[in-house]
């Protein structure tokens, strides 16, 4: 399957844990999960760097070249 630039305008309903209905593009909703994602590995490491733990990457690029065994 492709993505092509018209498909970012898509309108994509959906609702929200508390039921309430949303609809909002496909190119900003994708942004949101990238942004998203970023937050909680931030947040990741501020909980790991509190209680004074050694602090591991949080890449995924860095993840998936490690479980796949190529660890540079």
């Amino acid at each position: 399957m492709s993505l092509r630039e018209p498909d970012l305008a898509a309108p994509v309903a959906f609702r929200n844990l508390a039921g309430n209905a949303f609809e909002a593009p496909l190119g900003e909703l994708l942004q949101h999960v990238a942004n998203h994602a970023t937050h909680h590995r931030g947040q990741v490491v501020a909980l790991l760097r509190q209680l004074g733990a050694r602090v591991v990457t949080t890449d995924l690029l860095a993840w998936d070249r490690e479980r796949r065994g190529q660890v540079s």
